[in-house]
């Protein structure tokens, strides 16, 4: 994908990548204005004023009910290629165009008239903001420092990260980071969640809304991680609940990973090649077994790993490979 850079303070900015929340909600206020036919706006307000969008693209003059049901979200403020990739989605859908204005192959009138589609590209914008950058290239923070970012630094530890937990709360804490991490969502006045291992985020609040109109069959969600000194840079992860859900499911959910490996590799990377449930045991695994069982076994679901702040993927290519993930969903399901 060939990149559009603008000038601006002295610095190239990268004109298609939009993952603040002032440019999102400036982009979805221009959507809802010139797009009504076509975009449905669901939101939740952070205690920090921020708005969570909740963004569903349909034709909506022809009925939903036939239509297959596809949901992605992005949970993590510290991953923001899945956001940009949302965005150049979106308004490909409703204008026809890329963001850097150029003429697309999407088959915009089929997914209009077959799919609803429900996106969340930021599910926590508060964090987003607090974030220092835009992307993360690997070329201005180490791992570790972005590790800090990421979830604070540990005030008993100095340049260490502080703890992962799924919620927390500042009146129970010893003591906590200054900043906190950017991968907690606030909640309330003292409680901080990680978007993805709790109901009361964002991203649980919005999905079960939505969930009451259309039932989703699938949902994709977009995620980056530094994959440290490994070979792979991106990779499809198959649901904590994977295999304790229906084998019909499970089947769906190896051919998409499948699916999306395969258009990696068309398209350059250097993913890794067989997916298999995400891997974590312990605390860890709780927290996901907890909030995803009920959904994992219910519907097919697939994770991306794109790897994030390492000057092996610029930003660009970050961007590209979330995009061709979603573009590739949206082309099985119109199969």
């Amino acid at each position: 994908m060939q990149c559009y850079f603008e000038k601006r303070e002295g610095k190239r900015k990268m004109k298609d990548w939009i993952v603040k929340p002032d440019k999102v909600k400036e982009r979805v206020i221009f959507w809802q204005k010139e797009y009504p036919k076509y975009l449905e706006v669901a939101t939740n307000r952070e205690p920090t004023g921020y708005e969570a969008y909740c963004l569903t693209i349909t034709n909506k003059s022809i009925p939903s009910d036939k239509k297959e049901k596809l949901f992605i979200s992005v949970p993590h403020a510290h991953e923001p290629a899945g956001t940009a990739a949302c965005i150049e989605i979106i308004n490909q859908l409703l204008t026809g165009k890329t963001l850097a204005g150029q003429k697309i192959s999407l088959k915009i009138e089929e997914v209009l008239k077959r799919i609803v589609l429900t996106i969340i590209p930021d599910a926590n914008p508060d964090g987003r903001a607090r974030a220092p950058v835009e992307y993360w290239d690997g070329k201005k923070y180490t791992n570790n420092q972005f590790w800090c970012y990421m979830r604070g630094e540990d005030p008993d530890n100095p340049g260490k990260m502080w703890k992962r937990t799924d919620i927390w709360d500042k009146r129970k804490e010893k003591s906590y980071p200054n900043p906190i991490g950017i991968v907690y969502e606030p909640i309330d006045r003292y409680r901080y969640v990680e978007p993805n291992r709790s109901w009361e985020s964002s991203l649980f609040k919005l999905y079960f809304e939505m969930a009451k109109k259309h039932r989703y069959s699938y949902w994709l969600d977009l995620h980056q991680t530094e994959f440290g000194n490994s070979k792979y840079n991106c990779e499809v992860i198959l649901p904590t609940s994977h295999l304790d859900a229906p084998s019909n499911i499970q089947r769906k959910n190896e051919r998409w990973a499948e699916i999306i490996v395969n258009a990696w590799k068309e398209y350059g990377a250097n993913p890794k090649a067989k997916s298999e449930p995400l891997c974590y045991t312990g605390v860890q695994k709780n927290y996901f077994v907890k909030c995803w069982k009920d959904i994992q076994t219910k519907i097919s679901m697939v994770s991306t790993e794109v790897q994030n702040n390492n000057k092996r993927t610029p930003p660009k290519i970050q961007k590209k490979l979330q995009e061709i993930a979603i573009r590739r969903s949206l082309e099985m399901i119109l199969k």
